[in-house]
């Protein structure tokens, strides 16, 4: 029996044009990037969640006094950079390793 090559979808779906497979990398890196964001979010809420519980246990405030945070020290600290840097890293990694 003759096959002619439309007759064969397989062989069809497998053939890529060099625009599809460009795109299918840039669209990798975007949503590299993207989770890469949201993990650095996670990140920094899971830090300024841990870092309230660390330092109200480690200075307990007065039995009736208020207690208050300075979110602009807290945030420009090197730990905070070095958790943000990682949690996007690792994000943007877990992203692009598995396509």
């Amino acid at each position: 029996m003759i096959q002619f090559d439309s007759e064969d979808p397989v062989e069809q779906s497998d053939k890529k044009t060099t625009l599809q497979v460009g795109s299918e990398y840039k669209m990798i890196y975007i949503k590299g990037t993207l989770v890469g964001i949201v993990t650095l979010v996670g990140a920094t809420i899971v830090y300024l969640i841990c870092l309230t519980f660390v330092l109200m246990r480690r200075y307990p405030p007065p039995q009736s006094g208020e207690v208050s945070l300075d979110l602009r020290a807290v945030m420009n600290g090197p730990l905070f950079w070095l958790i943000a840097l990682a949690g996007f890293a690792m994000g943007f990694y877990w992203e692009c390793r598995r396509p």
